[in-house]
């Protein structure tokens, strides 16, 4: 198996854990991104050594609200984060906490985004 390969399909795996069955194009991207993204992101980044898929995840979500990430574009992470161990109460601290630091608007777009989200909301 070549390590494109072996990096397509640890991607895969680390996609099944975080609630992400695949990689589609979408918005104007293409094929050729979507494989990338799976290969080189969640095959390469978030399956590396050295830190959990839990604590990329929690970086992941911090780094969204800090720079204004959209309802769509967080939606799956915060949905899906159960799944690798996180809780509600943490997401909720980890939104107050980059809200400190990245203003105010952007922690009250991600609370919103994450009340609606366990509301029951879903993407369009």
């Amino acid at each position: 198996m070549s390590t494109s390969e072996e990096m397509m399909k640890r991607g895969q795996d680390v996609m099944e854990k975080k609630g992400v069955w695949h990689v589609e194009p979408s918005a104007g991207t293409d094929q050729e991104f979507a494989d990338l993204t799976q290969e080189m992101l969640y095959g390469g980044i978030f399956g590396r050594p050295g830190m959990s898929l839990r604590d990329r995840e929690l970086v992941t979500m911090a780094v969204m609200v800090a720079t204004g990430a959209d309802f769509d574009r967080i939606y799956n992470h915060f949905r899906n984060a159960h799944l690798l161990g996180i809780t509600d109460t943490e997401i909720r601290e980890m939104i107050f906490q980059v809200m400190f630091y990245a203003g105010w608007p952007k922690g009250a777009s991600a609370i919103r985004y994450f009340n609606r989200i366990k509301a029951g909301e879903k993407r369009k």
